[in-house]
């Protein structure tokens, strides 16, 4: 019987097998590691302490936000760094950075609200945790003082005499006030909390989330004056603005700034815009940053101001001519009598516009 010659079968080297065996393993342990850290991240800032979570809809008159402490490059000349620390801290009366550096993460919420027919200013410092809030502030007691506490569950604690504020501990914020009553509003309320109105969802959508600063604006808790001939003009639009918000980013040449303004639809024009270009910011190289304090541009001014006039003639039409009036009377001194605003000057903002002011001039594009 002739036997068949066995086939020469390649075999890797043990070693080699157990090489490669462990660049298998190595790789889904990394994998494995990297998904758990998003998975992490993730879940931490979809839980993250948001302040509108602990301010009602009703009461917030105003909120501005820091994520950082540190002002940028661009305003230490105007601003130091002390007088700015020192604005926000000065209805908590302790020292905001030291505050931060020992408990904080570095997030600092300034808030306006509305109580007992007064608005109260309330600090919000985003808190690293309980055990450390608390121990910073304990070391602000005078000798043989301790706090003292509120009979709720999540109780505000008062200096008997040591300090002239009091705060409240609320998950990841502290809240700092000289207010008791006001911090004891402060509960998680879903069905009033400010970050679940749908109206403040919007605006705060439209924005970007991490700038440097945000701030958010209820126009109809704001009084600005007690002139009756200012409060007629400005009544009628507080009315038609739900809220208002805007964001600062600190860019390389500059600060940027974004607002968005959240109206009631049955004043607006509901006119076509699906057509519209996107604003690209084109002009902007043609701004010398050098010489400039403030830059504002758009995509169509012509469009935008007559847009607001048909939204001004919706509340009173008398107010559209007024605003034309004084806006033709404007344009006549500057230009002269024979320049007209709709023959002469809307033409040239037909397309995108550049507007820059610095070192007392201004230059248009």
């Amino acid at each position: 019987m002739i036997k068949k010659p066995r086939k020469k079968t390649s075999r890797t080297p043990r070693k080699k097998r157990g090489r490669s065996r462990f660049m298998k393993w190595l790789g889904i342990i990394i994998g494995g590691a990297i998904i758990i850290f998003a998975a992490q991240r993730i879940y931490f800032r979809l839980n993250q302490s948001d302040v509108g979570d602990y301010l009602s809809t009703e009461q917030t008159v105003a909120y501005f936000q820091w994520n950082e402490l540190e002002l940028p490059v661009q305003l230490r000349g105007n601003m130091n760094q002390n007088n700015f620390e020192a604005l926000l801290s000065q209805n908590a009366g302790l020292k905001l950075s030291e505050a931060v550096e020992n408990f904080g993460k570095g997030g600092i919420t300034y808030t306006f609200i509305e109580h007992a027919d007064q608005i109260e200013p309330v600090l919000f410092v985003e808190s690293k945790g309980k055990r450390v809030t608390l121990k910073y502030f304990e070391s602000l007691l005078l000798a043989g003082e301790t706090l003292k506490q509120s009979l709720d569950d999540n109780p505000v604690y008062t200096y008997p005499q040591g300090q002239n504020f009091s705060f409240r501990i609320l998950d990841g914020q502290v809240a700092i006030s000289p207010d008791v009553e006001v911090l004891k509003t402060l509960d998680k309320k879903e069905e009033t909390a400010l970050s679940n109105n749908e109206a403040y969802q919007k605006t705060l959508g439209n924005l970007p989330r991490r700038s440097w600063m945000m701030g958010y604006i209820n126009p109809e808790k704001v009084h600005l004056s007690d002139d009756l001939a200012v409060n007629s003009l400005i009544n009628p639009l507080k009315s038609t603005i739900k809220n208002l918000a805007f964001t600062v980013e600190k860019e390389k040449d500059g600060l940027h700034f974004n607002m968005y303004m959240n109206s009631d639809a049955s004043f607006l024009p509901q006119s076509d815009i699906s057509g519209a270009e996107v604003f690209n910011r084109d002009l902007v190289q043609y701004i010398p940053v050098e010489s400039v304090g403030i830059f504002m541009g758009g995509a169509n001014l012509k469009a935008e101001w007559q847009n607001a006039i048909e939204t001004v003639s919706n509340l009173n039409p008398a107010y559209a001519l007024i605003l034309e009036g004084v806006i033709n009377d404007e344009i006549s001194t500057l230009f002269g009598e024979g320049i007209s605003l709709k023959n002469d000057i809307y033409p040239l903002f037909e397309n995108e516009y550049a507007v820059a002011y610095g070192d007392g001039n201004i230059t248009l594009v």
